[in-house]
């Protein structure tokens, strides 16, 4: 207790402010943003108004800036970007089609290779972009083969959860703790310094989830709203040099791992049938139903094109589709378009209305909320009734444009296309500033930068959609969280707590130790920011060490891992929000599946830094 008596007024003034803002931010009081900017203008506050000198050392008020300009912040922000970028060029989408056609072949082995790629990933990528990835892959499944996909996204969640821990770039908690840890004097940590350790925990974990967790989760489905998508029919083209002509209908539906319902081929004027053995030839129109993202991935999948029925022409008169290709160069997102009463589509056609020289939108595809309705013709010629839907692709800045015209009604839940020529070098740049930082060439602060450069440069990632990338919550949120740092850092809170648990632990083997530290830091993240967690746990890992004799480097460690066990509650982590709803998972479901997990971490880990540190 002498420890704690030896606080000073502004050391408990810090907790006691540190501790409102969390708790309001728990209880969904606050945003993410509003707490962090309550809690860094509570402290420049505080600090201004009385001021405070350590050792003949003045504080002041401004010193809490710094975090704006904090190297941890400056990576961070430029892996968000790099992130994005994966993202945008659709990177990443090839192998997420790959596990889609892997779950057709077989569940079992498929739920593990969906685990893997996510630990994997999220190892060198933020954890939420992971995870928003996966959760159209693993719901567009549930829905296919009629399971729940409770079964799935919570083991997939925690997996990409716990790769994350695995590198120091693998979250932003991890980088706060690594920078920390440095300014108080701790020697730098590599990229994968710690990688060895996370993985002594990390493949026990993946076999939990992989073969435990899913029996212990409820098969529990969302309300069939939250769910149910629009179908559209869309009518692909055979031409000439595309990969269907000359192939088998079993050869072309095997690519899309037998995914793609075909209702008819049209070959000329004449319906043929759907025999297995049927050749594909040049000229002939599929008429497909399905999902828009569905859609667009046949598309690419089988370099087939959707009948850009907009333009008012058929595919025999304006040739090559030379001219649908030099648009399709531009096409950027799809948008769905509702034909209203009011509106000049109803009962007329596209090529009457000359929708695309209107509004430089292609229609892809037609959503007829009337069931049994049956595409008998190309969309240029249908005649439009109030309530059809239409799938429209075009240039962000053309579907901004049509959204002010009054007669169309446009639904929200627009879709980016990925811009795939960018793709290979959006994956090359991250691979390179990750090989960079693995090596030692480069500080992970100094190579993300230039990677950034590189995609603006190349125009992978454009300026203006630099605020996409950029998340206010977290930039705020580390500014936040480092200006709480050095406050608890600098008023001796955490020299006074980590002197308390250390005369309660000297007696304890260190490994006991460590567990109960990272305990404490699991405890904190599940209910609060795991960035403040971390900022407050680091200097205390610190003190406790320097009073223990022992090296500071394990005991960082487990803040850092005891920062990323989010398992236990909904608002332990963004990503657990985000697939609550989906899945509909309830509380309990959390406590249920995290609490073990956590707690094997904790065990495993302990166990893994003694082992390497003592």
């Amino acid at each position: 207790m002498g420890a704690l008596e030896s606080m000073n007024a502004h050391g408990f003034t810090v907790i006691a402010i540190a501790t409102t803002v969390f708790v309001l931010l728990a209880r969904g009081k606050l945003s993410v943003e509003l707490a962090s900017l309550t809690l860094l203008g509570s402290l420049v506050l505080l600090f201004q108004l009385f001021p405070f000198v350590l050792d003949g050392r003045p504080l002041h008020a401004t010193d809490f800036f710094f975090g704006f300009g904090h190297e941890a912040l400056i990576a961070i922000c430029c892996l968000m970007i790099h992130g994005h970028a994966l993202v945008a060029t659709g990177a990443l989408e090839p192998v997420a089609r790959l596990l889609g056609r892997l779950w057709a072949w077989n569940e079992h082995i498929a739920l593990f290779a969906v685990l893997i790629f996510g630990m994997s990933l999220s190892s060198v990528l933020n954890d939420t972009p992971v995870v928003i990835l996966m959760i159209p892959v693993l719901t567009s499944v549930a829905l296919r083969t009629g399971s729940a996909p409770s079964k799935t996204l919570m083991p997939m969640n925690f997996a990409v959860l716990a790769g994350g821990m695995t590198t120091a770039i693998g979250t932003s908690t991890n980088l706060l703790v690594v920078s920390i840890a440095a300014s108080l004097g701790v020697g730098p940590f590599g990229l994968f310094d710690f990688t060895s350790i996370a993985l002594t925990a990390a493949i026990p974990a993946i076999l939990y989830l992989w073969l435990v967790a899913p029996r212990l989760l409820p098969d529990r489905r969302p309300p069939m709203e939250s769910t149910e998508r629009r179908i559209y029919q869309a009518i692909f083209h055979v031409h000439g040099g595309s990969l269907p002509e000359g192939r088998t209908l079993a050869d072309v539906l095997q690519r899309t791992g037998a995914r793609m319902h075909i209702e008819r081929i049209q070959r000329g004027e004449v319906e043929v049938i759907r025999y297995p053995s049927l050749r594909l030839a040049a000229g002939d129109r599929l008429f497909v139903r399905d999902t828009p993202e569905n859609i667009k991935e046949f598309e690419q999948v089988l370099a087939i094109r959707l009948h850009s029925a907009a333009i008012g022409e058929t595919a025999a008169q304006i040739g090559p589709m030379s001219a649908v290709q030099k648009q399709e160069e531009k096409l950027e997102q799809l948008a769905e378009i509702v034909v209203t009463d009011d509106s000049d589509l109803a009962s007329r056609t596209l090529r009457e209305t000359r929708f695309y020289d209107r509004h430089g939108l292609a229609v892809i595809a037609l959503h007829r909320p009337r069931t049994g309705t049956i595409l008998d013709e190309d969309l240029v010629d249908v005649r439009l009734a109030s309530g059809d839907v239409l799938l429209v692709q075009g240039a962000v800045n053309q579907v901004a444009k049509i959204k002010e015209d009054p007669a169309l009604l446009v639904l929200d839940g627009r879709l980016d296309l990925p811009h795939t020529r960018k793709a290979p070098l959006a994956l090359l740049t991250m691979l390179c500033v990750v090989a960079s930082a693995g090596i030692g060439l480069l500080p992970i602060y100094v190579s993300s930068l230039i990677g950034v450069i590189v995609l603006l440069l190349t125009r992978t990632v454009l300026v203006k959609n630099l605020g996409r990338a950029l998340k206010a919550d977290v930039i705020l949120l580390i500014a936040a969280s480092l200006a709480l740092g050095k406050a608890v850092t600098d008023t001796g809170v955490a020299h006074a707590l980590g002197s308390a648990i250390a005369d309660h632990t000297a007696s304890l083997p260190p490994s006991l130790t460590l567990g109960i530290l990272m305990t404490v830091m699991a405890f904190l993240t599940n209910f609060v920011s795991n960035n403040a967690a971390a900022a407050v746990g680091t200097p205390l890992a610190i003190y406790v060490a320097k009073q223990l004799g022992l090296a500071p480097e394990p005991f960082v460690l487990a803040v850092l891992f005891g920062c990323n066990l989010s398992f236990v509650t909904p608002m332990g982590y963004q990503t657990n929000i985000l697939i609550m709803a989906t899945a509909n998972y309830r509380f309990g479901d959390y406590v249920k599946v995290g609490l073990p997990l956590a707690l094997m971490l904790i065990a495993l880990l302990s166990y893994a830094l003694a082992q390497r540190y003592f």
